[in-house]
């Protein structure tokens, strides 16, 4: 459970984040 929230939430920061690379890769690395 803990693994598949994570990766909704990595999935919804990266859709958020996708028009700033240098955010994008931070919380991606952050994950």
């Amino acid at each position: 459970m803990l693994i598949f929230s994570k990766n909704v939430l990595k999935k919804r920061v990266v859709k958020m984040t996708s028009n700033d690379k240098v955010k994008n890769n931070n919380y991606i690395n952050f994950f």
